[in-house]
């Protein structure tokens, strides 16, 4: 689970079954942990997409549609990875404010090279290349 990698990082202090974070340097802010299928019906005022890399647990996750799903639909999805496409875009609108997503510079998943190169979402590179 992602949230895991933060328990123990310097600077923050997690309560892993609660899904609370608690930043050392501004304890005041409200930082809460949840996947994209409990964000949605959810808003919050900024909002970090963690993962977009492109890995087998990245975002898209790379492991197939459960074939079950296409019997249910109305018709059959012709997008790769349709469902964490749509699960991608709840995770996208939850947001009043503004909107981060996390991803190495030289592993950026599918879904955020889209975002950059069809509809020029400037992409902002940290320190780190990891």
């Amino acid at each position: 689970m992602d949230i895991k990698q933060l328990d123990g990082h310097r600077g923050f202090n997690v309560d892993v079954n609660k899904h609370l974070i608690k930043s050392e340097k501004y304890p005041s802010l409200k930082l809460s942990f949840m996947s994209a299928h409990k964000s949605k019906g959810l808003e919050a005022q900024n909002v970090i997409v963690i993962n977009g890399r492109n890995a087998v647990l990245g975002f898209p996750n790379r492991m197939s549609d459960d074939p079950v799903l296409q019997w249910v639909l109305t018709a059959p999805d012709t997008l790769a990875f349709a469902e964490e496409r749509r699960l991608f875009y709840v995770a996208l609108t939850r947001t009043e404010n503004e909107l981060f997503i996390v991803a190495p510079e030289r592993e950026k998943s599918v879904f955020v090279n889209e975002l950059i190169k069809d509809y020029m979402v400037p992409l902002v590179l940290s320190g780190s290349q990891t």
